[in-house]
């Protein structure tokens, strides 16, 4: 498989952890305001976290099988999702994305030089 194809997929595997992610601040914000809050809520809460562990998953494989396979394509798409951060930091997002953006920045430098393992939990926002 090409690297441009592993990566495209990589990206997907993101974009579906961003879904998820957003579906899990949904449902948590939800339990703690909404007194209504049911069983059936609560179920489709666990899913969606059994879900995202799934994709977790698969991100980390994805990520590991890139860069042990393309590492010069692997650390080229890695920039670019620096360098799209840093365009966001420059746009003033909010406290928390600036908190998440660094903290991501760090985990980048780790993850590149082998000592970050779960780099991939945390990049798909």
């Amino acid at each position: 498989m090409s690297p441009n194809h592993e990566l495209d997929q990589l990206e997907a595997l993101l974009k579906e952890r961003d879904r998820l992610w957003k579906l899990r601040i949904i449902y948590e914000g939800g339990s703690e305001r909404d007194p209504a809050w049911s069983g059936e809520d609560e179920h489709r809460f666990h899913e969606i976290a059994r879900e995202a562990e799934i994709n977790d998953n698969a991100i980390r494989a994805a990520a590991e099988r890139l860069r042990s396979l393309h590492p010069s394509e692997f650390r080229a798409w890695l920039d670019r999702r620096n360098q799209l951060r840093e365009e966001r930091l420059k746009e003033n997002p909010p406290k928390w994305e600036c908190t998440h953006l660094r903290e991501t920045t760090k985990r980048w430098e780790r993850f590149l030089s082998g000592g970050e393992d779960d780099f991939f939990l945390h990049i798909g926002w």
